[in-house]
């Protein structure tokens, strides 16, 4: 457990006072790598910021993924060709669509003609890269990965995407900076100790007017009800307070923390005062949005942004996150302006 914490303090409000609680594995049972069910989580009394104990090894944790977690993903969905052209426009995936507009919406990027995109785990469909080429369509997007199976790898270069390395790690050795670096739901994948040494390496990536995104699952074990659902292959926990103290301590700028758990138009409408022309920037983004997709695709497009951001009620989008997630975006603390903070 000393892994994982800052001489006995907590790794995000300094505090030292601990719990701890199961670590309930409901899916992976049969691997022969690791035994998530002989651990425990710990997690902070005071901010809620959870860890896995004893620690994950990081080889163990790359023999879990690649013998084991992937074993069905990827590889088995390139093999009948049924991954062929990812960046195919008849193709709407309601997380990422959130995503880049969340990024449009809460961000300026100036009168930049180039942005540079990495996404972290993009995972065997790089879903991500068509939606933000649509939302930025004004931008021309150079798109970079990190990913970790060699089968999308292979498709992802073939999608004119450039693929930096297959784990975090490569963030550090790539030479090069991002305007925009994507982590859908892959910082909970990282133990303390590595997002500690990663989290520098992030900051140092990012251009001078350059932001991250980061959806993770929203994990409160305070609340008792949360102490029953499954938790592999999870390996850091993180409720609202927990992650705006580590992002905060490793020198980030919040723009944007807010769980999913509601709409985003209701937050606004309960937010006017603070958000200013947010809805109507929203309303005029996707009137530009909807005409770039496929015809056959802008149905669906429609039907998703009728309500604005329902996209966060989908089922889809909040799958393995215990209900609901947490979004952050954020920026170095020393970059140029930006739109508003919105933080509560």
């Amino acid at each position: 457990m000393t892994k994982q914490l800052n001489n006995g303090h907590c790794a995000s409000c300094g505090e030292f006072a601990f719990a701890t609680t199961d670590y309930i594995d409901r899916y992976y049972r049969s691997n022969q790598v690791i035994d998530w069910q002989a651990h425990h989580i710990v997690y902070c009394q005071s901010c809620g910021l959870g860890f896995i104990a004893p620690d994950v090894p990081a080889d163990k944790l790359t023999a879990f993924y690649e013998s084991f977690y992937r074993a069905d993903s990827a590889s088995a969905m390139f093999a009948n060709g049924s991954g062929q052209g990812l960046l195919d426009s008849f193709r709407v995936d309601p997380r990422s669509l959130s995503q880049a507009t969340t990024v449009a919406m809460m961000h300026d990027f100036h009168n930049q003609e180039i942005l540079r995109f990495l996404d972290v785990g993009c995972g065997e469909t790089g879903n991500s890269f068509y939606s933000f080429s649509r939302v930025f369509s004004n931008k021309k997007l150079q798109h970079f990965a990190v990913e970790a199976d060699c089968v999308s790898i292979g498709n992802l270069e073939r999608s004119a995407v450039t693929v930096i390395g297959r784990g975090c790690e490569s963030v550090k050795e790539y030479v090069g900076q991002f305007d925009i670096v994507l982590m859908s739901h892959c910082m909970e994948h990282l133990t303390l100790a590595m997002l500690d040494g990663f989290l520098p390496d992030l900051r140092r990536a990012l251009t001078a007017n350059g932001v991250c995104l980061v959806d993770v699952p929203l994990d409160d074990f305070r609340i008792e009800e949360r102490q029953g659902q499954h938790s592999s292959p999870h390996t850091t926990f993180f409720t609202q307070e927990a992650m705006r103290n580590l992002l905060t301590h490793h020198g980030f700028e919040l723009l944007y923390l807010k769980p999913m758990d509601i709409s985003l138009r209701d937050w606004v409408n309960s937010n006017e005062s603070d958000c200013g022309s947010t809805g109507g920037q929203y309303r005029s983004l996707m009137s530009k949005l909807i005409p770039l997709f496929s015809r056959s695709a802008r149905n669906r497009v429609k039907q998703m942004l009728a309500d604005p951001y329902d996209v966060f009620q989908e089922n889809y989008y909040q799958v393995n996150s215990g209900g609901t997630t947490l979004r952050a975006l954020f920026r170095s603390s020393n970059n140029g302006d930006s739109r508003r903070t919105f933080d509560e």
